[in-house]
């Protein structure tokens, strides 16, 4: 078998090199679009100004600024209108964004309330630029949002059988206070879920 030219072997290597060079260039691509958290702003008060489009007041920023400083467990006592299911919404979608396979359950008394704060959800999600949602958010349904990272964040009613089964990252419990069994939810359903995962509560 005769051996090949010179010009043949360098075709042949430069043929190899631009296919290689193409992979690493399409890997880079990849990265760079599944990776929109590290162009999302990490504070979770910049979060809502400049992607969610709203101020939080003063108490709204305390309660997000208590779980981006990693407080787990937080109970709001607020009145009526006050902004709850809003800045809730806002702080589920901050922490799911900036935080990779990470999964946040909405808990109430009814699958009805869960899709309350659920909608909320939706409704700011609407808000965020077209080209950062696009590359934030996988796939979305009434009571399940996925994100590109990972993460998900997931609306259920108050049901021991429904509930079991989930390993969470963070659970907002809405309308607390009408839960009828709730020392059986909260002490024998949510807390476990957070048994491996050092996971934040805020009721």
């Amino acid at each position: 078998m005769s051996r090949p030219a010179d010009d043949d072997v360098d075709y042949i290597k430069r043929t190899r090199w631009k296919r290689e060079l193409e992979g690493i260039r399409r890997t880079v691509e990849r990265t760079v679009d599944d990776s929109v958290e590290v162009l999302l702003p990490r504070d979770p008060v910049e979060f809502c100004r400049r992607i969610l489009g709203f101020t939080p007041t003063s108490y709204q920023t305390k309660l997000i600024t208590y779980i981006s400083e990693g407080r787990k467990r937080i109970v709001l006592r607020w009145a009526r209108q006050s902004g709850k299911s809003w800045i809730l919404a806002a702080l589920i979608i901050w922490f799911s964004a900036l935080h990779p396979n990470r999964l946040a359950i909405i808990v109430a008394p009814g699958l009805r309330q869960s899709m309350i704060l659920s909608d909320k959800i939706h409704e700011l999600l609407s808000r965020v630029p077209q080209d950062k949602r696009r590359k934030m958010i996988r796939h979305q349904l009434r009571t399940v949002v996925r994100f590109k990272n990972g993460s998900q964040i997931v609306a259920l009613p108050n049901s021991e059988h429904l509930l079991r089964g989930y390993t969470a990252h963070l659970i907002v419990v809405d309308e607390a206070a009408f839960f009828a069994n709730d020392e059986t939810i909260f002490m024998n359903v949510l807390t476990p879920m957070m048994a491996n995962t050092n996971g934040a509560m805020i009721v």
